[in-house]
């Protein structure tokens, strides 16, 4: 049985701030995308003249290099991909969509970041003879690369469609225990 949405993005808030942690530790400044209340049922946007789309979690100011956004996905464990033998890890399509429309309307890169948690694989995952431990860790991509190496698309099940990539082939940038103190991240700022 999946979580109650409030439980899923009290986690999602959680690896936001861990990775602001985690690029902050790399010399990086970042800005949290505005709050949206929990009852409006969609997160920030950016207004453009022809409309609104889904706003990255941070923008982030590297110094010496031009700024990004970067949304997070925190992810419970890795999907395998029966068909070519592969951890794969994904967002729904309409949210890839957006992102690339950000990027295209700011001018600015937007790298997400796949914040994969536990190792154990799914029960789904376990009847189809997948390997005993998928990987953890943190991975990254950037926005218009991955709209060009989709592994597959995938809709059963699910109300919206998604897509998927093979983890093997997105930059693994720490291991999960990068941010280790997941449950007590700085969040003073």
């Amino acid at each position: 049985m999946s979580e109650p949405f409030s439980t899923r993005l009290a986690s999602g808030k959680e690896a936001e701030r861990a990775i602001a942690n985690f690029l902050r530790d790399q010399g990086h400044s970042v800005l949290f995308a505005a709050e949206v209340p929990v009852n409006a049922f969609r997160g920030p946007q950016l207004y453009y003249p022809g409309g609104s789309v889904s706003l990255p979690d941070l923008l982030v100011f590297p110094k010496a290099q031009s700024s990004f956004f970067a949304e997070v996905k925190l992810r419970e464990n890795a999907s395998w991909h029966r068909s070519t033998g592969n951890w794969q890890t994904g967002i729904e399509n309409r949210y890839l969509e957006d992102y690339l429309k950000v990027a295209e309307y700011t001018s600015l890169q937007i790298f997400l970041y796949f914040v994969q948690v536990k190792s154990k694989p799914s029960s789904a995952d376990e009847r189809y003879g997948c390997p005993a431990e998928c990987p953890t860790g943190i991975f990254k991509a950037e926005a218009k690369a991955l709209a060009e190496s989709i592994s597959h698309r995938w809709q059963h099940g699910f109300t919206q469609p998604r897509v998927y990539w093979n983890l093997a082939d997105l930059e693994q940038v720490a291991p999960l225990e990068a941010i280790s103190q997941f449950n007590v991240i700085d969040s003073t700022y």
